[in-house]
């Protein structure tokens, strides 16, 4: 399930929309970062004069199957690694590639990503937005909302994007944010419930 995160505090954040040239950057860098590591064995430098690409902001790297003649209906976009880092504490030059390389290799979900697997899948990048505390229930947008749920040393998030690939109801989106965290499944009514968007930008076909 996309949406594994660091276990570090939460840190509020803005980021500025990112424009398309930027956008491409960073799914480059991205792909980059991991074809290097599986040659090298070691995160490559990277750098950049663009201050949009220098701004702090928390991130995610999903990787899923490229779609291909003769590959199984079900074998299609199937998730191969998703990981990131919800803190604003990092620039998105620096961030992006090191959680590219933790999604291919360190998921736990999923085995390491080959150099001959990789050109066979998809990169797709979430930046987060800021982190905003819900009030009530009835404010969260499936598909538009991803959500934070924190209760002492127990957090857990997911991405939007995620109940509409299980096909959730707000009540079972709820019940999942609770899981991720490994809280019962009504833990969200006592606990620190936290809302964000993102602006998601993936690899062409």
């Amino acid at each position: 399930m996309p949406g594994t995160e660091d276990e570090t505090e939460t840190v509020l954040q803005t980021c500025h929309t990112l424009n398309e040239t930027q956008q491409e950057k960073l799914l480059v860098l991205a792909r980059q970062a991991i074809a290097y590591y599986l040659e090298n064995e070691r995160f490559m430098e990277v750098s950049s004069d663009d201050p949009g690409l220098k701004q702090k902001a928390g991130a995610f790297v999903t990787l899923r199957t490229r779609w291909e003649p003769g590959l199984p209906p079900d074998e299609a976009a199937r998730l191969r690694g998703c990981m990131g880092h919800m803190e604003a504490d990092e620039q998105l030059l620096k961030l992006v590639p090191v959680i590219a390389v933790k999604s291919a290799l360190r998921d736990p979900r999923f085995p390491p990503v080959t150099a001959v697997e990789l050109p066979k899948l998809l990169l797709e990048i979430s930046v987060l937005s800021s982190f905003t505390p819900v009030t009530d229930v009835t404010e969260i947008e499936l598909g538009v909302h991803g959500l934070v749920i924190q209760s002492g040393r127990k957090r857990g998030l997911l991405l939007p994007q995620v109940p509409g690939l299980f096909d959730w109801t707000l009540d079972e989106y709820l019940e999942a944010i609770c899981r991720k965290a490994g809280m019962h499944p009504g833990a969200w009514r006592s606990s620190t419930l936290l809302k964000f968007t993102t602006q998601g930008f993936e690899e062409d076909e």
